[in-house]
C-alpha cells in the first residue's frame, strides 16, 4: 500500500497547516473528524476517527474537562488536567499516522512542539453466547 507523497512534518504548525497535513499521510481523509476549539486566543484542534473510538468518553471526560480547563492551553496543562489513562505526546506524523487507526484521539494546541494523545477504546458488547 502506498501513500500519497507528504512534505516535511515538524512542529510547531499552524491548525489549519496540521489538519492538511494529517489528512495527506490517511488513506480515507473523509473518516477523519478534526474540530477546532478556542480558549482565550488559543486553538486547539482534536482530532480521530469517529467509529473507533468511545463517544461517550471523548465528550464526558476528555470534552468536558479541556473546555473546563482554566489554565491556559498547553501539552503539559492537558496532561495533567484529563485524567483519562496514560496521555502520551508525539512530534511525528508516522505516530501519529499509526495510533489514529487504535483508538487514539488528538489534541494539538496551535504552535506547541507536541501533539497530545489518548486511548478511548470503543467498549466492546458481549453477549453470553460468545463467552
Amino acid at each position: 500500500m502506498s501513500y500519497p507523497k507528504k512534505e516535511h512534518f515538524s512542529l510547531p504548525l499552524k491548525i489549519d497547516k496540521l489538519k492538511q497535513q494529517v489528512e495527506e499521510s490517511i488513506l480515507n481523509k473523509q473518516d477523519l473528524s478534526f474540530t477546532v476549539y478556542q480558549q482565550n486566543k488559543k486553538l486547539a484542534a482534536i482530532f480521530f476517527i469517529p467509529y473507533i473510538i468511545d463517544q461517550q468518553k471523548l465528550e464526558e471526560q476528555l470534552l468536558h474537562t479541556l473546555l473546563q480547563m482554566e489554565e491556559d492551553w498547553s501539552s503539559m496543562t492537558i496532561l495533567n488536567e484529563i485524567p483519562l489513562s496514560q496521555g502520551k505526546t508525539t512530534a511525528k506524523m508516522e505516530v501519529i499516522t499509526r495510533e489514529l487507526k487504535k483508538n487514539k484521539v488528538f489534541i494539538y494546541v496551535e504552535e506547541e512542539k507536541n501533539i497530545v494523545f489518548y486511548e478511548l477504546t470503543k467498549a466492546e458488547k458481549r453477549s453470553l453466547e460468545k463467552a
